[in-house]
């Protein structure tokens, strides 16, 4: 029977080690929560994934996605909006329509 094999060990961090890495996370924690800030939005779980889908098929971001909206609207463009939910194909799972 074999022995099971035994993964290197990771060193131990000395204390001043971890009192860096400690004021570093805070220091990081304290500069995201100055400096950026989300803007949400919530969809059924069907739909969120369907618009997934689609920009991963389409390689977008949603951040480029608003940031492209934000900017036609700064330039008098209209873009096109929808309060009704996509319709979600049968394959997916959803009722389709």
């Amino acid at each position: 029977m074999r022995e099971p094999k035994q993964e290197p060990q990771k060193p131990k961090r000395s204390e001043a080690q971890r009192r860096a890495d400690e004021a570093y996370k805070e220091k990081n924690k304290a500069n995201q929560r100055e400096n950026f800030k989300n803007i949400a939005a919530t969809f059924r779980r069907d739909e969120a994934e369907r618009i997934a889908e689609i920009f991963r098929a389409h390689g977008v971001k949603p951040s480029e996605v608003l940031r492209g909206a934000a900017a036609a609207l700064l330039d008098g463009e209209p873009i096109r909006t929808e309060r009704e939910p996509l319709p979600i194909p049968e394959a997916a799972g959803g009722g389709g329509e």
